[in-house]
C-alpha cells in the first residue's frame, strides 16, 4: 500500500477542569490514504469531533495532546501552533459542523472565500476571486453568490459554501464534522453527494464524522468506530455493517431505521462510561449484552484479526 496523505498515531487529548482532568481521547490511531474517505463512527460524546479539532489544531486553551499526526511525512504537533498553523487550510482543511456557526454573518460569503487564500499566499487580487468564483460553481452556487450573506442562503447553500471555503487552498485532506446536521433528507443526499463528487474529481482525501453507519457505507471506503474516546473497531466500512466483531458496532447497526425495515429499532442501554473517572476493564461493559467477568477487569487491546480489521474487544469471535 502506498504511504498515506495523513497518519494519525497514538493521539491523546486532555482537558483540565474545576476538580481534575478529562481524557476524551485515547490512543486513536489510523491511516487516510490519497483519494480514500474514512467514516469516523460512534455517539455523540465518544471523541469524534475532538479527534478533528485536534487535527486542526483548533481545541481550546484548556486542552493539552500528545501523539503524532502525519502530513506526507510532516508531523503538524511538532512544534505546536506553529507547525499546524503552517498546514492549516492549505494541506488538511474542515468543514464545520452547522455552517452557520462557520460563517461571520456581517461579512459576505465572498470575503471569507478570499481571506484563506490571502492569508496562505495562495493567490490575491483578481485571481483570488476568479478562484472563489470557480469554487462556488464547482460546489453547485451560482457565482454571484459571492456578493451574499450567510443568512441570504438556505441552509443547504451554506454548506456548500462552506465546503467552497474549506477548499479554498486546495487542501489534501478535508475533515468533514457531520456536515448533514440540520439538513432535510433531501439536501442531506445532495451536500454527501457532492463530498463523494469532489473526493472522486479532485483526489480529495475525506474524513467524515457521523453517527450514521448507512451514510459511511455508502460514502466511505473505510471506518473507525469510537467509542469512550478509543478505537473500538476499525476495517472497510461495508464489512463493519455486514459482520460487526465488536458489540457496540453491531448494536449501532441495530438502532439505525431502515427504509422498508420491518424488524425493530434497537436502542443501546445505558449511557456511556464518564471520562474524568478511570475504567478497570472495557469501557462498554455495563452497556454490553455478552460481556463476562473478565471484561469487567480486563481492558481490550486492539487488535489486528485480519489485514485490514482491527477490533477492541476480548471475545471477538462471538460476533462473528
Amino acid at each position: 500500500m502506498a504511504d498515506p496523505v495523513m497518519r494519525v498515531d497514538d493521539l491523546n487529548v486532555w482537558f483540565e477542569v474545576p476538580g481534575g482532568e478529562v481524557h476524551p481521547v485515547r490512543d486513536v490511531s489510523f491511516e487516510l490514504q490519497r483519494g480514500e474517505r474514512l467514516g469516523l463512527v460512534g455517539e455523540s460524546g465518544c471523541g469524534k469531533t475532538t479527534v478533528m479539532l485536534a487535527l486542526m489544531g483548533l481545541l481550546p486553551p484548556n486542552a493539552s495532546v500528545s501523539g503524532r499526526v502525519l502530513i506526507d511525512g510532516v508531523d503538524l504537533l511538532e512544534r505546536g501552533e506553529v507547525s499546524i498553523r503552517e498546514h492549516r487550510w492549505r494541506d488538511v482543511a474542515m468543514v464545520f459542523q452547522g455552517a452557520m456557526n462557520a460563517f461571520n454573518p456581517v461579512r459576505r460569503i465572498g470575503a471569507q472565500l478570499l481571506e484563506p487564500m490571502v492569508f496562505h499566499g495562495v493567490e490575491k487580487g483578481a485571481a483570488a476571486k476568479s478562484r472563489a468564483c470557480e469554487l462556488l460553481e464547482l460546489v453547485g452556487l451560482p457565482a454571484t453568490r459571492f456578493e451574499s450573506f450567510p443568512h441570504e442562503l438556505s441552509g443547504g447553500q451554506r454548506q456548500r459554501a462552506a465546503i467552497a471555503m474549506a477548499l479554498a487552498c486546495r487542501p489534501k485532506v478535508l475533515l468533514a464534522d457531520e456536515p448533514t446536521t440540520a439538513l432535510d433528507v433531501i439536501v442531506q443526499a445532495q451536500v454527501l453527494d457532492l463530498l463523494q463528487q469532489l473526493s472522486d474529481d479532485l483526489g480529495l482525501s475525506l474524513l467524515i464524522v457521523t453517527h450514521d453507519l448507512p451514510i459511511v457505507a455508502s460514502l466511505c471506503h473505510r471506518s473507525v468506530v469510537m467509542y469512550a474516546g478509543q478505537v473500538a473497531e476499525s476495517g472497510a466500512a461495508l464489512d463493519l455493517v455486514r459482520n460487526p466483531l465488536h458489540p457496540y458496532t453491531r448494536l449501532l447497526h441495530a438502532a439505525t431505521p431502515e427504509i422498508g425495515g420491518s424488524g425493530p429499532i434497537a436502542s443501546i442501554p445505558g449511557v456511556p462510561p464518564r471520562l474524568d473517572h478511570p475504567f478497570p476493564g472495557c469501557a462498554f461493559v455495563d452497556r454490553c449484552d455478552v460481556a463476562d467477568d473478565a471484561c469487567a477487569s480486563q481492558q481490550p487491546q486492539l487488535l489486528e484479526i485480519a489485514q485490514g480489521r482491527a477490533v477492541r474487544c476480548l471475545h471477538p469471535e462471538v460476533h462473528q
